[in-house]
């Protein structure tokens, strides 16, 4: 193909592009920070983060850099192993960019542009942040919504204490990261989910919403019907759930809920995630706007998410019969190579003939 120029131009577009979006993301995820230079560049640091990390209580934690030269990458948490709030730097999918712009410009105020006036363009939502299971707040400096009171913005922030140059502020109003809802309302996008999560009479203990399209609401319909006036009020019984496993593309949960419910996770929805509950699979539905949702029976169950995207499978796929053809076509070329050399050896020399017959025919003199 690369023999045809456009289509050699093409794909080498095609191939910057994707080398251009890979580095942005190493960058952003898995970077040293360009000003630092030194091997302990977060020694100082590190205090505050194993600190928050531990009153994070498997929660999340969220880091404020303050200005641009900071050493406290606003991704640390792939760098330290702490589950952190990530996704302010690079939405991956348009519901992600929908959430974040709610949260990025007061988040981290100096990328900010003197164009933009954030609460003109754009609400300011802290109570998403409850939505994420932000446990945790770790920044350099206070930032002005800090000092809300909690009754404005359902959001309540108490200062525990500074180490080093790093203040933390515990969430008291986080929702857990893992917890069984009984109801559940539909909503069409992730904006509509935005606004009910928002509402001041929206209760997110007891109720989470849905993204209505695709096949995983329409079964979640006939297991779990959505909520009607006032029933399915709340659980008999307060229901159980706890993370048992947690690497990047697994999770393990254990449930024990005296009715059915939806398993709502604050961890981000992608189509390559895959659910089992008690080993069969399982739908997973978009929930309040962003995350995943299962619908689990009444009773003790282990529900099981892994991350497998058909992507990878075709990508392997393909990649299997590149090699096979690049193989097969090696050993057709070393064949065709040896039969060359066979038939070469083996034609007689037409010099070497004449003069055997000549001295054929002189022998019986």
């Amino acid at each position: 193909l690369m023999r045809v120029r456009w289509v050699g131009l093409l794909w080498g577009t095609l191939l910057a592009l994707l080398l251009f979006v890979d580095l942005r993301g190493a960058t952003v995820s898995m970077y040293k920070h360009p000003y630092t230079e030194r091997g302990d560049w977060l020694a100082d640091r590190m205090p505050a983060l194993r600190e928050a990390e531990a009153l994070s209580l498997n929660a999340r934690v969220l880091t404020l850099p303050s200005v641009r030269p900071s050493t406290l990458p606003a991704n640390v948490g792939l760098l330290l192993g702490v589950t952190n709030a990530r996704g302010a730097y690079w939405p991956l999918t348009v519901a992600q960019s929908h959430w974040w712009a709610h949260l990025d410009s007061f988040l981290y105020p100096q990328r900010v542009t003197q164009n933009v006036d954030p609460e003109v363009d754009t609400p300011f939502y802290p109570k998403l942040l409850n939505h994420m299971a932000v446990r945790v707040v770790v920044g350099e400096t206070n930032l002005p919504w800090m000092d809300t009171p909690p009754d404005t913005n359902d959001l309540s922030l108490q200062f525990d204490r500074t180490l080093g140059s790093l203040s933390l502020w515990r969430n008291n109003t986080a929702l857990p990261r893992v917890r069984m809802v009984r109801q559940w309302i539909p909503v069409n996008d992730a904006e509509a989910a935005i606004a009910a999560l928002v509402a001041p009479d929206f209760p997110a203990e007891e109720r989470c919403v849905v993204e209505s399209n695709g096949s995983a609401w329409k079964s979640l319909v006939e297991q779990f019907p959505p909520m009607v006036g006032d029933e399915n009020t709340e659980f008999s019984s307060p229901p159980r759930s706890a993370i048992v496993s947690d690497l990047p593309e697994s999770l393990v949960v254990d449930v024990d809920t005296p009715e059915a419910g939806l398993l709502v996770v604050a961890d981000s929805y992608a189509p390559g995630w895959r659910a089992f509950v008690d080993g069969k699979r399982a739908p997973i539905v978009k929930t309040n706007g962003l995350f995943r949702g299962v619908y689990v029976p009444q009773g003790a169950h282990t529900i099981r998410f892994r991350y497998d995207p058909w992507s990878v499978t075709w990508g392997l796929v393909l990649s299997g019969l590149s090699l096979m053809a690049c193989s097969i076509w090696m050993v057709i070329v070393f064949v065709r190579w040896l039969w060359s050399l066979f038939r070469s050896s083996a034609t007689p020399d037409p010099a070497n003939n004449v003069s055997f017959e000549r001295n054929t025919e002189e022998f019986p003199r």
